[in-house]
């Protein structure tokens, strides 16, 4: 009896240690979401930026274009 006793007792320290190494795991796999998850929004919004600089640019490039064609 104490020995089936000491082989469950086992099992369930082996069990605990697993849950708080998965645990663990999982906290660190949501931590690196997080990360990513944060790159991802500041790489969308370096685009969007850099997007907005172009389009401003070629409307100007554009403006001027029309502005040299009035005066030929």
């Amino acid at each position: 009896m104490q020995i089936e006793l000491a082989r469950v007792i086992l099992e369930r320290n082996q069990a605990v240690q697993q849950n708080s190494e998965l645990s663990q795991d999982m906290l660190a796999v949501r931590e690196q979401r997080d990360r990513v998850t944060i790159a991802h929004r500041n790489c969308e919004r370096m685009l969007v930026h850099v997007l907005g600089q172009r389009n401003e640019a070629w409307h100007e490039e554009d403006t001027l274009r029309a502005q040299q064609l009035e005066l030929e």
